[in-house]
């Protein structure tokens, strides 16, 4: 299955975009959990540093996983609707007698990018969501420390 899946991604953009977007995913997810440790998250005390900083500091992987979540299913609707676009164009060239084996390769395309797509949006919600309470306790504490 991984080997039709790569052959397929070979042909398609989108796909090579969502494919690329995995890695990226646990690689923002890995930073932020070492800058929430780094900031002192998980001890009693914060970082000495200032609060403003420290918040600045801590809200830029989580945006960024934000906006990956929120990519992540257009792309997938952009490949979905680019492989329904090669199927009609393939039953336009065989003057409506196109077989379902020629059809197979758009609709193989628009459903493997609609679930890549929701493959890479889901755990980025999750992992945004989690995130984004975490700036809200770091927060509440900056405010106690004040």
């Amino acid at each position: 299955m991984q080997d039709m899946i790569l052959k397929q991604a070979e042909s398609s953009l989108v796909m090579q975009i969502l494919l690329a977007m995995l890695p990226l995913l646990a690689l923002l997810v890995l930073v932020a959990f070492v800058r929430f440790w780094r900031a002192g998250f998980w001890s009693r005390q914060l970082s000495e540093v200032d609060g403003g900083l420290l918040m600045v500091s801590l809200r830029k992987i989580p945006r960024f996983i934000d906006i990956m979540a929120q990519l992540a299913p257009m792309l997938g609707l952009l490949g979905t609707v680019l492989g329904m676009v090669e199927v009609f164009q393939v039953v336009a060239e065989q003057d409506g007698g196109a077989s379902p084996a020629d059809m197979a390769s758009g609709i193989w395309e628009a459903l493997l990018t609609t679930a890549l797509g929701l493959i890479v949006a889901v755990p980025a919600s999750l992992a945004a969501g989690l995130f984004e309470g975490m700036l809200e306790r770091v927060e509440a504490r900056l405010d106690v420390r004040s």
